[in-house]
């Protein structure tokens, strides 16, 4: 059985908390009982101590160096795991692919955002919706669509300005089909299939070369190519369906098979007073700064 409500609830209620340990404990044994043993295990390490960077155990990481903490640990290089405890995500440091410059290197999300984490950030997130001339969709950031949602199943049928308000609630920014490239590169595979499972394709978070109102979602299969057509692709051995280039969107086109990934710039890191905005909406209580205080 799946814990799927007191898992959300736990997580809500640290957040709400400003990560207070105590909460931290709660909602590690919440993550223990929903399957997320790894994740517990490192929530649970962390709220041992408090706020401080916690070195956690190479066994639960694949031998990789790993960390614990509110913000990326400084010392880390390329492979090393970040556990962030905020939004609850394992990030990997990625070096760029097409440069050697270290400033460059990405943490990349191990798996894509599960339906629990944006179930929680539609329920604590404030927003004021921005006016514009054009058309918003009536259920823009409601939470009825995900209400039979398997909670542990990664957040599709999203929104793309949806995954962007909840990456920046975070204090991050969405991963991009160019950090996508250099984690294929550099990971073993079975890490990288994780990261982008199955047939899933990823909302880009690199603004789409050909019109400010289209939205761009990437593949394994078309990494190296994004803009390839339909036919292109099936003859490639790709498989989707054919009738218009199968991963440009309208704005607000949103899709089963589409979800979305966390990333953070080692050279911009987490912003300490973030301004959260996206086309459409404004998040008035990005959740690092309020870490301190209840939101």
């Amino acid at each position: 059985m799946i814990y799927a409500s007191e898992l959300e609830d736990r997580f809500s209620t640290y957040l709400s908390s400003g990560c207070d340990p105590a909460a931290g404990d709660a909602l590690a044994a919440a993550l223990k009982r929903a399957g997320l043993g790894r994740d517990a295990r490192s929530l649970a390490a962390f709220a041992r101590v408090g706020r401080a960077t916690v070195d956690l155990s190479p066994d639960d990481w694949d031998g990789a160096r790993a960390y614990a903490g509110l913000t990326p640990p400084h010392q880390a290089v390329p492979g090393d795991v970040w556990f962030d405890t905020v939004e609850l995500a394992a990030m990997v440091l990625i070096p760029s692919r097409f440069t050697p410059d270290a400033s460059r290197q990405q943490w990349l999300a191990t798996r894509p955002v599960a339906v629990w984490q944006f179930r929680v950030f539609l329920a604590l997130a404030q927003t004021t919706r921005d006016v514009t001339e054009f058309r918003v969709p009536a259920d823009y950031l409601t939470a009825d669509r995900f209400q039979r949602a398997a909670s542990l199943d990664p957040a599709t049928d999203v929104y793309q300005d949806e995954a962007l308000a909840y990456s920046g609630w975070f204090g991050k920014v969405l991963a991009g089909r160019f950090d996508l490239q250099s984690a294929r590169a550099f990971l073993a595979a079975d890490d990288f299939r994780r990261m982008m499972p199955g047939l899933l394709r990823l909302w880009d978070g690199t603004p789409p070369p050909e019109s400010e109102f289209t939205r761009v979602a990437v593949g394994e299969g078309e990494l190296e190519h994004p803009y390839l057509a339909d036919l292109e692709l099936r003859e490639r051995g790709v498989n989707y369906k054919v009738g218009r280039r199968h991963n440009l969107f309208e704005e607000w086109d949103r899709d089963r098979t589409i979800g979305f990934s966390t990333c953070v710039g080692r050279r911009s890191g987490v912003p300490k007073n973030p301004s959260v905005r996206t086309a459409f909406v404004t998040v008035r209580n990005p959740i690092r700064p309020g870490i301190a205080t209840p939101c």
